[in-house]
C-alpha cells in the first residue's frame, strides 16, 4: 500500500491513455522513484496494463478511469478491488444505484481516502510503528501458536501490530482476512502455525492479494519457489519483506507516503 501525494495525482492524470503501460514506467521513474523501490520496468507496465483491464470490468474505460484505478492500486494493493478486507470497495465500484461511471469512481475513491485516513492517519502517524514493527518481527513470537490457540492468537497480534486498521475493520474483515490467509497457506503447502500467521500478518498489513501482487513481485517469486522448503520459503519471504521496509524507513520515504 502506497500513499500518493496530491501533486502526483496530478501528475497521473497528464499521462495519456495511447500506449499507457510504456509511458507509465518513465513517467513513474520520474515522479515517485522512492516509492517504485525495487520495481522493475516489466512489472510496472504489468500493474499499468492489470489497471486498465480490470477497469474494464467495472465499465472504467477513459484516461480519467483508469488514472484513479491505478491510483487506488497503489493505495489499496493491485486487487484492492476483491481484498477480502475491502467489500465495500466492490460496492461501490458496481453500484447499480449510481448510473454515472463517473459518479460511481467518485464514490469508490472517496470512501478510500476515508479508510485509509482512518487507518493510517492523516499524517501517516498509525503507519510508521507498524512498519518498524514489522521490520523487527520475528517469528518466534509466533512459535507458540497451535490449531487449538491460532484464532484466538493471531487476532491478539493483529490487534497489537496494527490496532487502528484491526478496530476500524472489526470482526467481519478481519475474520474474512483469517480464513482467506488460512486457504491461502494452504495453497501454498505452508503447513505449520506460524508460517500460517506470517502470510496473515503480511495480509493485513499489504492487502489480501499480495501474494500474487505484481507490486510486490519479489515475494510471489519467493511463495512460487518449488525448491525451497517451508521453513526456508517463509525466512526468505520475510527477508525481501525487510528489505522492501528497509528502504522505506532508512529513505525517509514515510515522510510523505509509504
Amino acid at each position: 500500500m502506497l500513499i500518493i501525494r496530491n501533486d502526483q495525482l496530478k501528475a497521473f492524470s497528464r499521462i495519456k491513455l495511447n500506449k499507457f503501460e510504456e509511458k507509465m514506467y518513465v513517467h513513474a521513474k520520474k515522479h515517485f522513484s522512492d516509492e517504485f523501490y525495487g520495481l522493475e520496468s516489466k512489472n510496472l507496465i504489468e500493474v499499468s496494463s492489470k489497471a486498465i483491464e480490470k477497469g474494464k470490468l467495472y465499465g472504467f474505460h477513459t484516461q480519467k478511469h483508469v488514472f484513479y484505478f491505478l491510483s487506488l492500486m497503489f493505495l489499496l494493493g493491485s486487487d484492492f478491488d476483491s481484498d477480502v478486507q475491502l467489500p465495500w470497495v466492490y460496492n461501490y465500484l458496481t453500484d447499480q444505484s449510481v448510473s454515472s461511471v463517473d459518479q460511481r469512481m467518485e464514490n469508490t475513491w472517496r470512501a478510500a481516502i476515508v479508510f485509509i485516513s482512518r487507518i493510517a492517519g492523516d499524517q501517516l502517524e498509525f503507519i510508521r510503528p507498524v512498519f518498524y514493527k514489522l521490520y523487527k518481527f520475528n517469528t518466534q513470537n509466533l512459535l507458540h501458536l497451535t490449531e487449538d490457540n491460532f484464532e484466538k492468537e493471531i487476532n491478539c497480534f493483529l490487534l497489537e501490530l496494527y490496532p487502528e486498521k484491526y478496530n476500524y475493520q472489526m470482526g467481519g474483515g478481519n475474520s474474512a482476512l483469517i480464513k482467506y490467509g488460512l486457504n491461502i497457506s494452504e495453497k501454498y503447502n505452508v503447513e505449520s502455525s506460524h508460517g500460517k500467521a506470517v502470510i496473515i500478518v503480511l495480509m493485513f498489513v499489504f492487502g489480501s492479494g499480495f501474494y500474487s501482487d505484481p507490486l510486490f513481485y519479489k515475494i510471489s517469486n519467493v511463495l512460487n519457489s518449488g525448491t525451497l522448503d517451508e521453513n526456508n520459503r517463509i525466512n526468505k519471504l520475510l527477508k525481501q519483506i525487510r528489505k522492501y521496509l528497509e528502504a522505506v524507513l532508512i529513505t525517509g520515504e514515510c515522510k510523505d507516503g509509504f
